[in-house]
């Protein structure tokens, strides 16, 4: 009580004795308790200021970055591809309400943001107004929708790809500015009813989605010296004005190729 001055006055020495250990031993106590109170605070907000000036800094350099909203199973898969892609880790940003997920996040190699991603304000702490791309990768539709929403107020331009479990959610998802909708659920229910019959076709979709491993399907400008001609053998498709056309066409100034492409087989092991 003497030292923290709490309650200050109620109880007072009055003794010689005790007046004297007051002087020589409860004042610099004080003393020392009120530098340590002031220094502790004092280093707490030079730390907020800190962060906050990293903060600002981050997010003035942080353009056409990578958003994944939840890193869940699919947010860690989303996020692996875009590594394996050649993104770099630190143009992907994180928003997880669990603080010990985001922490994950953050070992990944990831920047973590802790918060519920449909709120504009911790949105706009992931900078998704200069957003490339946004992947909502959350668990529940319904949270998915709203996230889509929001985004959508932020950022009207970025490619923003969601995942749903129930097909009738995908339609509200498309009205709500989600440029590609993936249900989780009935893709893997397909890709399980394929596999019954037809093994090898459904081992190679798997495959396709390994980017770097087997075959991947890889997304190429046509040259000038293709303009004009038939697509090249491997074409799976061709890319024009925003739809895939999958018939023989004769190649057109603009137009992009998908093709499978093999990658090298990995030496075998000694």
């Amino acid at each position: 009580m003497a030292v923290t001055t709490t309650g200050y006055g109620d109880i007072v020495p009055f003794s010689q004795g005790a007046r004297l250990v007051t002087v020589v031993v409860v004042t610099p106590i004080r003393v020392a308790f009120l530098i340590l109170v002031v220094s502790t605070t004092v280093e707490v907000l030079a730390a907020t200021t800190r962060y906050l000036l990293r903060v600002q800094r981050w997010r003035r350099v942080m353009r056409d970055h990578y958003v994944i909203c939840g890193y869940g199973t699919k947010g860690r898969a989303a996020a692996a591809t875009l590594v394996s892609k050649g993104v770099e880790p630190e143009k992907v940003v994180v928003v997880e309400w669990d603080a010990t997920t985001a922490g994950e996040a953050t070992a990944d190699g990831f920047t973590a943001v802790v918060g519920d991603c449909t709120r504009e304000s911790v949105l706009s702490r992931a900078n998704v107004a200069s957003a490339k791309g946004v992947v909502v990768a959350v668990n529940s539709d319904s949270t998915a929708v709203l996230t889509t929403l929001t985004i959508r107020i932020l950022n009207p331009a970025a490619r923003l790809v969601a995942a749903v479990k129930e097909a009738e959610n995908s339609k509200i998802l498309r009205k709500g500015g989600a440029s590609l909708v993936v249900t989780s659920d009935e893709a893997t229910g397909r890709l399980l009813g394929l596999a019954i019959d037809n093994p090898h076709q459904a081992a190679l979709i798997e495959d396709l989605l390994l980017i770097g491993e087997g075959v991947d399907l890889v997304e190429t400008d046509v040259t000038d010296d293709l303009v004009g001609g038939r697509a090249p053998d491997r074409t799976v498709a061709v890319i024009r004005g925003g739809r895939i056309v999958t018939s023989d066409v004769v190649l057109q100034p603009g137009d992009r190729l998908l093709e499978l492409e093999e990658n090298e087989e990995p030496p075998p092991a000694v």
